[in-house]
């Protein structure tokens, strides 16, 4: 949740940016656009928005706008720092164990929010009544890590509080906070129920996001964490060691880790394509099946995820993602997927890191490189920035996209 971050320095001068760059885009029938929402900021940052709240009028005025705008589809964040925002009966309402009393301002709007309606169910509704598709954005290994202002009493799911083992343990039993291991039933069990839940909605898809803001309290800086009592005894029944005192072979530990989620994909899988619905993977890079920081050496083996049907997209990228690694990672998905399968990139136009502006020759170079790859769209994060200006963010970067987006280089070098 960016609740936490200054929006006013988030994609500045955005829609300027887009206007200026003589980007261009394919025409393939197959490439999608779409805008990642968190609605968390969306109620918190309301203000910056021209509105006192974002209740029912707001979110069907943000879809009538994205209709207007002729993207293809939104991303609607639906759990944060192990809580949701939506009238859940399996995970965490915001705010969790906290008294409602104690909030404030637009946190206490949040709450309230919640206890008048549901927020996503209006969401998939004027969605589909403006033709836009939307997917449940949910994050899988995010269940707390913000530790400022009191935040972290509540800034967690009740399973982690309740299920401290779940989280990635180290050697000596200490918690990589924030996050969740899939070796462990229990989480296999909860956030399956969640997807259940999920489903019910009339979602396009779900979209599993394997960022975290776990690396607000910890990170893993090689093998540190992954140490969870299940592991151990796998690893104890398949090669007599454990590896909790003795050597033992990182890649095969790695393996057994990798196995306990590919279980829970599995079955994910099977309950999402159930219900009618597609089921899309956030992921670091689509280079290579290394999970990425703040996880240290641990891996994600998506291409097998991918080759057994399991997945029927994934978005590359937490971040930034640089323009030469595009043709790469499109290159090493399609070496596996079928033709019905697609890869999106995730479009970062801000460095949270540097907190500078992409430079406009580079954001030129990795537009383009999506649509020159061969890739299937990208995903833009995010829309807090947009809707802070209007005339300054949303209404170029509509017009930009009216004109450009589904004209096609052909279409436009003529």
């Amino acid at each position: 949740m960016k609740s936490f971050i200054k929006y006013s320095s988030i994609i500045l001068f955005l829609g300027f940016l887009l206007w200026q760059v003589p980007v261009v885009f394919a025409s393939h029938s197959d490439q999608q656009y779409f805008i990642n929402v968190d609605y968390y900021d969306q109620v918190i940052y309301a203000s910056k928005f021209g509105y006192t709240t974002y209740r029912k009028p707001e979110i069907k005025q943000f879809f009538q706008k994205c209709k207007q705008m002729g993207v293809d589809g939104v991303l609607w964040r639906v759990s944060v720092l192990g809580q949701v925002a939506y009238q859940s009966k399996t995970a965490t309402i915001f705010p969790g164990n906290m008294d409602c009393n104690s909030l404030q301002g637009q946190y206490l709007e949040m709450a309230r929010i919640l206890q008048d309606f549901d927020p996503l169910d209006v969401a998939v509704k004027e969605a589909k009544a403006n033709g836009i598709k939307i997917f449940a954005w949910m994050t899988i290994s995010d269940e707390g890590g913000i530790k400022a202002n009191g935040f972290e009493k509540y800034c967690e799911s009740r399973f982690i509080t309740e299920n401290p083992h779940c989280a990635l343990l180290d050697k000596t039993g200490n918690a990589m906070v924030g996050t969740l291991c899939y070796s462990e039933p229990a989480v296999c069990k909860q956030k399956l129920a969640e997807i259940a839940e999920l489903c019910s909605y009339d979602f396009d898809g779900i979209y599993l996001c394997t960022r975290t803001h776990a690396f607000y309290r910890n990170t893993d800086k090689g093998d540190d964490y992954g140490y969870n009592m299940p592991v151990i005894q796998e690893y104890k029944r398949l090669y007599g060691k454990d590896i909790q005192k003795e050597p033992f072979d990182a890649n095969l530990w790695h393996q057994i880790r990798a196995e306990g989620f590919t279980k829970f994909l599995k079955n994910a899988s099977h309950i999402v394509h159930k219900s009618g619905k597609e089921l899309w993977l956030g992921i670091k890079t689509a280079e290579n099946e290394k999970y990425g920081w703040p996880y240290g050496n641990a891996v994600l083996p998506w291409k097998s995820w991918v080759k057994d049907g399991y997945i029927d997209a994934i978005i590359a990228g937490h971040n930034f993602v640089p323009p030469e690694a595009i043709a790469r990672g499109t290159k090493e998905f399609k070496s596996v997927a079928k033709s019905n399968q697609r890869i999106l990139f995730w479009i970062q136009l801000f460095n949270y890191q540097t907190a500078k502006r992409t430079d406009l020759d580079v954001l030129e170079k990795m537009i383009k490189a999506i649509d020159e790859s061969g890739a299937n769209g990208g995903s833009m994060h995010e829309v807090a920035g947009l809707e802070e200006d209007m005339t300054g963010y949303w209404d170029p970067v509509s017009e930009f996209v009216q004109k450009n987006w589904r004209k096609g280089i052909d279409a436009i070098q003529k």
